[in-house]
């Protein structure tokens, strides 16, 4: 895979302004594949930037999965709002999050990864000083699919 610099995906940008009815949310652990390999990409593409890899961790893993859910469900609006809510049990220095969503259905690690890449805010935040992650897909019916990515020291 080979990240370049680019625009964000209209999709991206159009997320901020839709609204949707939910439907029926994926179950929890559903995506374990996907989740892992966007780990492996992200991972990846750290260690061609001369970083260290990230280190899974579960208790941002389910944080992560729970805002999906709670965004594809429309319980909670596309975004980051309550973020370091979400995340203050886990006792994080200097914590951060993306988030993503898409409409397509194949290739969606390489999608989610090459997204943020091309985003400065979210580059930042997965070439950050960040030792461990959690990743958390969510999709509604066969539509929308949605993921968080917490990082965490």
């Amino acid at each position: 895979m080979r990240l370049r610099p680019r625009l964000l995906p209209t999709l991206m940008i159009l997320a901020l302004g839709c609204a949707s009815s939910p439907g029926p949310v994926s179950a929890p652990g559903s995506f374990s594949a996907l989740e892992a390999e966007i780990v492996d990409r992200l991972n990846a593409l750290r260690s061609r930037e001369g970083l260290s890899a990230l280190q899974p961790n579960a208790e941002a893993t389910e944080v992560a999965r729970e805002h999906s859910n709670a965004m594809a469900s429309g319980k909670r609006a596309f975004g980051h709002d309550e973020f370091f809510k979400r995340v203050s049990h886990l006792a994080p220095r200097n914590p951060a999050e993306n988030v993503f969503w898409s409409l397509r259905q194949s290739g969606l690690a390489e999608q989610v990864v090459q997204a943020w890449f091309d985003s400065p805010p979210h580059r930042k935040n997965m070439l950050g000083n960040h030792g461990a992650l959690g990743i958390g897909a969510a999709k509604v019916g066969e539509g929308k699919l949605y993921v968080t990515g917490i990082f965490i020291r």
